[in-house]
């Protein structure tokens, strides 16, 4: 019923050989897994950060900022206003956030984006890292 973007099902398929990656949504989990098992995606329940454990993203990062000290991370996300609050953080300054250009933004959103430290990234460049 949800079916994903072209490509992506592969992209998420194979995610796991390039690093340790989660997702963190406000879609409630039990549905996020099975859209990953719909589309023979395996990731780990303990990776899956939903709207049932009551964290918002930016908390999210910031846990995890602190479980994988030292190391790089990349926050992909559809919506500005998620990202304004991630930037205007400073416990997340090291996070790189981007903009995926396919979700749900405006032509405005990817204006304002590019003003800031946010990069602007198509699906075809997200598939191709």
């Amino acid at each position: 019923m949800n079916p994903l973007f072209p490509c992506i099902k592969e992209k998420l398929q194979n995610l796991s050989e390039q690093g340790l990656w989660y997702i963190i949504t406000t879609k409630q989990e039990r549905f996020v897994k099975q859209i990953l098992q719909a589309n023979q995606i395996e990731l780990a329940g303990d990776r899956v950060f939903g709207l049932d454990r009551n964290m918002s993203k930016e908390a999210v990062l910031v846990d995890l900022l602190a479980k994988h000290s030292g190391q790089q991370i990349y926050f992909v996300e559809d919506m500005l206003h998620t990202l304004l609050k991630d930037i205007n953080n400073s416990k997340l300054e090291t996070v790189k956030l981007f903009l995926a250009l396919w979700g749900f933004n405006t032509v405005q959103d990817k204006v304002d984006a590019g003003q800031l430290a946010i990069e602007l990234i198509e699906i075809d460049n997200f598939l191709q890292v």
